[in-house]
């Protein structure tokens, strides 16, 4: 029994070695020759091809085990995304062989259709074991699941790496800036905290709708200070405390906050935050933004530019305000 075993084990091992070395399409009489054994040994411990592709895949899936770990689901975003990533590229080249020889054969092989269903399965986990706090936050779980295992799995890999001819590093690079753009975008809680904070802030009322407000929702002076003690990058000066723009007209403003409202509300169908009475204070916020562009937005604005001479007409504030 124990010798069977080893031969087994050495005839998948030889048609492993084969594929990775790149013919994609060993025949039985190459397998044998690499493992030492005849062709009709080889036959007698798989019965047929079927039987060895599902011995081979099983050994695949035993190398992929092997560089697989688990990503702490309560360390930070930016340290997951890096870990998650970095593993899967080394995964992914690793299985790269073997699943190019699959794609030629999978048509014919129902083994070779199971694997691949079994890769897709464990990507699937492990992106909801990785990221479940940003998967059960976003508007549409099953639409950000999709996405990150759509752009995680080896045809993305194959993708940059074949068709691409992209270098693994390079490879590794776009997944890692793909799994940023779709995780960051889905940062619902942090919406929330600055909608929040935009409800409770010194709005005031009419076009007097300040460009700057302090960490606690102040508006802060206009007086300007210079700190000559101090100096910037490069030695930059001069280092001024307080801002003359706190008091300036700049009508794009209106577009920026009305545009964060309505892309949240987009995202989690609500309107923060929770509460009537604060509620109320945001809708009456939405209120008087919209009745400000309504009223102002063909007038002069000093613009994001923040000039300070006499207002102008600016394309960015008349775009911001439609």
């Amino acid at each position: 029994m124990a010798r069977g075993n080893r031969t087994r084990r050495a005839i998948v091992e030889a048609h492993a070695e084969l594929i990775r070395g790149g013919d994609l399409l060993p025949t039985a009489a190459q397998v044998a020759e690499r493992a030492g054994v005849s062709v009709r040994t080889l036959w007698g411990s798989f019965g047929d091809m079927e039987g060895l592709l599902q011995a081979t895949t099983g050994y695949w899936f035993e190398q992929d085990s092997a560089l697989r770990g688990e990503v702490d689901p309560s360390a930070p975003l930016p340290e997951r995304i890096e870990r998650f990533c970095a593993e899967r590229a080394r995964r992914l080249e690793n299985i790269s062989p073997a699943a190019r020889a699959a794609q030629l054969k999978e048509p014919f092989s129902p083994t070779l259709r199971s694997s691949r269903l079994g890769h897709v399965e464990r990507v699937v986990h492990d992106i909801e074991q990785a990221f479940a706090g940003e998967l059960d936050a976003a508007a549409d779980r099953a639409a950000l699941l999709d996405a990150l295992v759509g752009s995680t799995s080896w045809n993305a890999w194959s993708l940059l790496r074949d068709d691409l001819d992209r270098s693994v590093a390079a490879a590794h690079a776009a997944m890692l800036h793909t799994v940023r753009a779709l995780l960051y975008c889905g940062h619902n809680r942090e919406a929330r905290a600055y909608l929040r904070y935009l409800g409770e802030a010194d709005i005031g009322s009419g076009a007097d709708l300040p460009v700057l407000l302090t960490l606690d929702g102040r508006r802060p002076g206009e007086r300007e200070r210079r700190l000559d003690h101090l100096s910037g990058y490069r030695h930059t000066r001069p280092i001024v405390a307080g801002n003359v723009a706190a008091g300036q007209r700049q009508h794009d403003a209106w577009g920026e906050a009305l545009n964060a409202l309505h892309v949240y509300y987009q995202m989690t169908g609500d309107l923060p935050p929770d509460g009537d009475a604060r509620r109320e204070h945001v809708a009456a916020v939405v209120r008087n933004l919209a009745g400000c562009v309504v009223e102002h937005w063909h007038e002069p604005d000093a613009g994001i530019w923040e000039r300070r001479d006499r207002p102008r007409h600016h394309v960015h504030s008349k775009a911001l305000c439609w």
